[in-house]
């Protein structure tokens, strides 16, 4: 997937594994992780967050800047995974946009 600003690459990411089996508990690759996750802030200001997502996350996840976009990944089981990008989210969400600190209703359904 990409992410692009008028025009312009900003991000761009992918991953395609033929055998997910044969590589699931190498400690270079999954480390034996049911799930994998990916936040990706484009802001003109996204350097300005990096604490502050650093701040959100819990094992499991880790943030950095990549290009000027603030990138946070999690790798591990599905449910941490799936609490840590839900803590991140509602919290950029509500860091960078001015709204409640709350995940989307889509999140929900």
């Amino acid at each position: 997937w990409e992410v692009r600003r008028a025009g312009r690459l900003l991000w761009a990411d992918a991953l395609h594994i033929d055998d997910p089996a044969a590589v699931a508990d190498r400690p270079g690759c999954l480390s034996g992780a049911t799930a994998l996750a990916t936040l990706v802030l484009s802001t003109d200001d996204a350097r300005d967050h990096l604490a502050a997502a650093r701040g959100l996350l819990d094992e499991g996840g880790a943030a950095t800047l990549v290009g000027g976009q603030l990138v946070l990944r999690w790798l591990g089981e599905a449910p941490m995974v799936r609490e840590g990008f839900a803590r991140a989210w509602a919290g950029l969400r509500a860091r960078v946009g001015g709204f409640a600190e709350r995940l989307p209703r889509l999140w929900h359904v």
